[in-house]
């Protein structure tokens, strides 16, 4: 693994079945044709000539080489006071976000049983139909 750091003096993108791959050239060495697929980084997209970039990719002697991790050095995106609280929540409960479609519910199933059968049909069916 090899790592670098230089000013972009050439990048393109190609899309390809959806999907976006970005070539640059980093610095004056013509010699390496750096190659990112847009899953690598947010940042390629907004990337462009005269940005400082750190890359590491894998030096295969080829003149194309692989980048495996991308940062924009010019770029920094501030996080809002609602990121910052929400990241926050997430360290205390070692890595869960609490939200609406991961709240842990404990449930009795055989109280919800119960509850269940002491339903009429019609109240069952409105249900049912409900959660349609």
């Amino acid at each position: 693994m090899y790592h670098t750091e230089g000013i972009v003096t050439r990048i393109s993108s190609q899309v390809t079945n959806g999907n976006t791959t970005y070539y640059m050239i980093i610095g004056d060495d013509n010699t390496k044709l750096y190659v990112a697929s847009n899953s690598l980084s947010d940042e390629l997209a907004i990337t462009r000539e005269g940005d400082n970039v750190k890359v590491s990719y894998i030096d295969d002697s080829n003149r194309t080489v692989s980048i495996s991790d991308f940062d924009n050095l010019d770029f920094s995106q501030v996080k809002s006071e609602d990121q910052v609280r929400k990241d926050d929540q997430i360290a205390e409960n070692g890595g869960i976000s609490e939200n609406d479609t991961n709240t842990i519910i404990e449930v009795n199933p055989e109280d919800n049983e119960a509850e269940w059968n002491s339903l009429t049909d019609e109240k069952k069916a409105k249900l049912l139909e409900n959660n349609d």
